[in-house]
């Protein structure tokens, strides 16, 4: 009988040892967990409620730690909940070729599930690898056909990087990890309407991620899934049968096309704020010189577009605003979009004189380029302008692991104390060195 898809990524995360992983990947991958830590202490330090917190729990004894706050709860809920918060920051990695968000849908299930089995670093690591792998490798099957039917990939794929990471980590086997993808490609839903209600947004991934948790538990306890999920269900109702590509799998691992966001808002803005950015600096470009804008998005982007925000939730989305935002203050960092700003009389009147079109020539090569094109004609009777193929923080255009460092402490201080925050961005550095992850349990509770 032929082996399914399902069957060849099962038995590809249950025999890929450490070993096998380059260092290079590994190292990819311990900067998108110092990453995810980051957008955890961002989306704490932002105040936003995590309603998840209070909703009732299935009585079980407490497993996991809800990061930062060190609160106990079941190993799924754990995971949802850090997983909201992380989400809710917006400042997770990302992919372009599958439209999703692969950090927050598998690193909060496998620190849950390598905390209850007393896992390794490199144990850990691996799991997170392994995650990204059936994660990105069904994702570039799915976008953007997905998305033109209206539907979420980051919720959508959720539950198979999470069933394959907890998999892993609980050490089932082959058949058990196929019927754990099984099952989760079950869990699968998510719409793009959510992000008008962004904590939906939120709730829909983190209620994947525990979708796929509980996938993988079932499937440890011996609850089978359709054999064809894959093939018969999940690739025909959210995207493409004919483009998943499992060829070299354990030679190319995907974690390192990921991108890494360096400023606030929505990742298809950033080529635009990245072309605004670079008038800036190279023309000396400034608001009170400019007579209007002109920007050239995507089709996707435009998908995404919020017109005439109101808070600076829908800020987020707003092309006008965060080229305003970068030409004014030189930077869009997430701290920037409030709705002080957003009430700027001076930015108001930038907004007002910018225009945004989809460009179809920009939808040709997407998503293999996702650019925007930005064009300012200036009082002084200049017209300047920046086309860019791809925004900062793409594999083309990679951040230096120490700019995420930098990050990383920035986005934890006032959660932790400077000493602990030092302690974790070095543990997490040498992550696959590391025999236990008590210690990083330990360090990350705010006490």
């Amino acid at each position: 009988m032929t082996a399914t898809l399902l069957d060849q990524l099962a038995a590809f995360v249950k025999v890929t040892a450490s070993e096998d992983i380059p260092a290079g990947v590994k190292e990819a991958a311990k900067v998108r967990i110092i990453n995810l830590m980051a957008a955890v202490g961002l989306g704490m330090c932002s105040g936003v409620e995590n309603p998840l917190l209070n909703v009732t729990r299935i009585p079980s004894q407490p497993e996991a730690t809800i990061l930062f706050s060190g609160e106990p709860a079941p190993a799924p809920h754990a995971a949802a909940c850090n997983s909201y918060i992380a989400t809710s920051s917006g400042t997770e990695d990302g992919s372009r070729f599958a439209g999703a968000h692969p950090s927050s849908g598998i690193i909060p299930s496998a620190l849950a599930a390598a905390e209850t089995m007393g896992a390794s670093g490199a144990d850990f690591l691996t799991a997170v690898i392994l995650g990204y792998e059936v994660h990105l490798r069904i994702g570039y099957a799915l976008y953007p056909y997905d998305l033109h039917r209206g539907f979420h990939s980051s919720a959508i794929l959720a539950p198979l990087g999470s069933a394959a990471a907890v998999g892993r980590l609980l050490g089932i086997d082959a058949t058990a990890l196929r019927n754990a993808l099984s099952l989760a490609c079950l869990s699968s839903a998510g719409l793009v309407c959510a992000f008008d209600a962004y904590p939906a947004k939120c709730y829909q991934i983190a209620r994947a991620v525990k979708g796929g948790y509980e996938a993988a538990l079932l499937a440890k306890d011996g609850m089978p899934g359709p054999e064809l999920a894959l093939e018969d269900g999940f690739l025909k109702a959210y995207g493409n049968v004919e483009a998943i590509d499992l060829s070299g799998l354990g030679s190319r691992f995907l974690v390192t096309e990921t991108y890494l966001k360096i400023h606030g808002g929505c990742r298809h803005i950033h080529p635009a704020i990245d072309a605004a950015l670079s008038l800036r600096n190279e023309e000396g470009v400034r608001p009170d010189g400019v007579e209007a804008i002109s920007v050239g998005i995507t089709s996707a982007a435009h998908a995404m577009e919020r017109e005439n925000p109101q808070t600076y939730t829908d800020a987020r989305f707003n092309t006008p605003f965060l080229i305003a935002v970068a030409l004014q203050e030189g930077q869009v960092s997430d701290e920037q979009i409030t709705d002080a700003l957003l009430a700027d009389q001076r930015l108001q009147a930038l907004c007002a004189k910018t225009q945004v079109a989809v460009d179809p020539e920009l939808d040709k090569n997407f998503p293999a380029e996702r650019g925007a094109w930005v064009e300012i004609k200036l009082k002084d009777g200049r017209t300047v302008s920046r086309r860019l193929q791809n925004p900062v923080g793409e594999p083309e255009n990679p951040l230096a692991p120490e700019v995420v460092g930098t990050m990383f402490k920035k986005a934890l201080t006032g959660i932790l104390p400077p000493d602990r925050i030092d302690f974790l961005s070095g543990y997490l550095q040498d992550l696959e060195k590391q025999k236990s992850l008590m210690p990083f349990f330990d360090a990350i509770v705010n006490k």
